[in-house]
């Protein structure tokens, strides 16, 4: 959608080449470059935190084969069913009040020590300022060339989704302000429909639609201002 050709798509581009990749792109008119500032590296999984922050590696559990799986199931059915009886105490019950709310707390809770463990990762331990320091460098050296920064997207999940704000606000703040830098939040874009979405956090083809819309407005719109300049 976007007027021109993509001249090259660079999967996991050490930010080292990042001025070495951009010095080739200078040959093309009116280059922009896009980046995908984080989605994984986001996630209200407190072990998965871990792993991303402080390198906690998580232990893989041993899980049956599917064909053992469907045995166990098999022959749990054929030895025997319940009764009457133990099927109508096996109808879910309605949860309490307290539960409900010991769930909400302890829901907040994890967010809170997710969140905390992110903020002091990104912000007080500057673990990544040295990657931070080569994008802005790179959108300073390169005034003629339009940068796009994209926040982690949305998801279906509402945790997720919340730590991924928190992503977004933590990459938004890791970045200088420069004519020719944009930062675009996609929980903006991408809100309130799963529609959008091909699983939980995964976009299907009319999400990426609605994002290439977007990008190809602001394309139009802030290649101008820069001419103007």
């Amino acid at each position: 959608m976007w007027p021109g050709y993509t001249t090259e798509k660079v999967a996991n581009l050490p930010f080292t080449q990042l001025h070495e990749f951009l010095d080739d792109q200078r040959k093309e008119e009116e280059a922009v470059v896009v980046f995908q500032l984080g989605n994984y590296e986001f996630s209200s999984d407190l072990p998965t935190a871990l792993q991303h922050t402080v390198g906690l590696k998580r232990r893989k559990k041993s899980t049956p084969s599917v064909e053992a799986a469907d045995k166990t199931v098999v022959a749990g059915a054929t030895a025997s069913q319940p009764s009457a009886g133990e099927a109508s105490s096996m109808v879910a019950k309605k949860p309490s009040l307290a539960g409900v709310l010991l769930y909400q707390l302890s829901w907040r809770l994890r967010c809170v020590i997710v969140a905390g463990l992110y903020l002091l990762t990104w912000l007080g331990l500057k673990k990544h300022e040295a990657a931070f320091t080569l994008l802005n460098a790179a959108c300073k050296t390169n005034p003629d060339t339009l940068f796009i920064f994209l926040s982690p997207f949305p998801t279906q999940g509402a945790s997720d989704t919340l730590i991924r704000k928190l992503g977004g606000w933590i990459m938004k703040r890791r970045l200088h302000n420069h004519d020719n830098l944009l930062f675009v939040d996609t929980h903006v874009v991408l809100v309130g429909s799963q529609a959008l979405f091909i699983d939980n956090s995964h976009l299907n083809a009319e999400g990426h639609q609605v994002l290439a819309e977007y990008l190809s407005n602001i394309y139009s719109r802030s290649i101008h201002n820069l001419a103007v300049v």
